[in-house]
């Protein structure tokens, strides 16, 4: 996908999201080829790494981890392909381009010869990134994507909320009654019939979100209609409470009990939106040979035995890492997996195939006493027929024993 930065262009340059809920990657496919000679591939790359970067930063995204993700060095281990130091937990802070400036110069020595000098710092990369409390995968997107949260205007948002309660700080309720020239008629506990707020105090907490990641809630700085701006923000997703005396909010603070719901309960615009987007075309040919014309199978990983609509065909190693005759080497690449929760556990890196006997393993990082650890307690140590019939299967299995199962 493409992202669009603050001043509406459409960047050049390849990026993917891979959504776990407060856990997500970012990969940002490589710059190479030749302007000149029309060969270009994803020349708009710095743009695009510091926008996606100062964007997970204004919403207090953490740095995981961050490392080369090329094909061509996937067999280093993580700690030599690795560009960003302090991880995990990183804060974004201080001079993006700084920042930015960092992942570049660490990618230039990672997989390049002993000895050798210069190196490309327009590499394949995966950040991986931590946001709590968690936005739903759409409003990530458009985030990232377009910076809808951070670019609308103070009156764009509070015409949004027309008609939605919201909930101050202290839980006082407020609802917005309409939206004119700058300025809202606001109803409160105390003026049921509406009082005009002029919205100037929100557009200038909003710009404090923007440049700072936080706002302080004080008269001189938001106006005296502070409340009422606190109400607003804490119907973004992602910002809540960062500190008190005086309040403060910010990217990634804790939301009242009641707050941020109000957004959900009513949508403004268009329903539909038009999308250009790339369709894995081998997906329903892979699915075709796994069936081989059956209309249900067993999951690979429970042994259950499903109808067909049941049943994903799911990648042993990541599609997104794979090179293009990996993901061509149908027989071995994919299996059946079921959507009563085998695929979620393999994808998610809660379980793994594991050698010699090709067993299932359960992640160090379930809770005990866990609804997940009975559903993985029904699979564990079961083997996988495929790992031991498939010397190219079982390579595929051991890649994500390595890069994705949870040790």
């Amino acid at each position: 996908m493409h992202l669009i930065d603050d001043s509406g262009r459409v960047l050049d340059a390849d990026f993917d999201v891979e959504y776990r809920g407060a856990e997500f990657d970012i990969v940002v496919e490589s710059r190479g080829g030749s302007a000149q000679a029309g060969t270009a591939r994803n020349p708009d790359y710095d743009a695009a790494l510091t926008c996606l970067v100062d964007r997970c930063r204004k919403v207090g995204a953490l740095i995981d981890d961050a490392y080369v993700d090329s094909r061509t060095v996937q067999e280093l281990p993580l700690s030599d392909r690795r560009i960003v130091e302090g991880t995990p937990g990183r804060v974004i802070d201080g001079d993006v381009g700084t920042f930015i400036a960092e992942i570049k110069q660490a990618q230039t020595v990672v997989g390049r010869a002993p000895g050798a000098k210069g190196g490309n710092p327009t590499k394949r990369i995966r950040i991986k990134l931590r946001l709590v409390p968690a936005l739903e995968e759409e409003q990530l997107l458009d985030l990232l994507v377009q910076g809808s949260l951070i670019a609308a205007t103070a009156e764009e948002i509070a015409r949004s909320l027309v008609g939605v309660a919201m909930r101050t700080a202290s839980g006082r309720p407020n609802t917005i009654q309409s939206v004119s020239d700058g300025r809202a008629v606001v109803a409160t506990g105390k003026s049921p019939e509406g009082t005009v707020v002029d919205l100037d105090g929100l557009e200038t907490a909003l710009a404090r979100l923007r440049a700072d990641g936080r706002v302080v809630l004080a008269t001189p700085v938001v106006g005296y209609r502070s409340a009422f701006v606190g109400a607003v923000l804490l119907t973004l997703p992602g910002v809540g409470i960062v500190g008190s005396a005086p309040l403060t909010m910010g990217w990634g603070g804790h939301k009242p009990s009641g707050a941020g719901k109000a957004r959900s309960t009513r949508f403004e615009g268009e329903l539909y939106r038009e999308v250009t987007a790339r369709q894995r075309r081998e997906q329903a040919t892979l699915r075709t040979e796994l069936l081989a014309g059956r209309d249900e199978a067993e999951c690979a990983l429970c042994g259950e035995t499903y109808p067909a609509r049941f049943l994903w065909a799911a990648h042993i190693k990541r599609r997104s890492v794979a090179d293009e005759t990996e993901k061509r080497d149908l027989q071995n690449i994919a299996m059946l997996a079921c959507v009563f929760g085998c695929d979620a556990l393999y994808e998610d890196g809660l379980i793994a195939i594991t050698g010699p006997d090709g067993a299932v393993a359960a992640s160090p990082q379930v809770e005990g006493g866990s609804a997940l650890e009975s559903r993985i307690e029904a699979i564990l140590g079961r083997r996988i027929d495929r790992y031991v019939a498939s010397k190219a299967s079982q390579t595929y299995f051991e890649w994500h024993e390595e890069h994705v199962f949870r040790k």
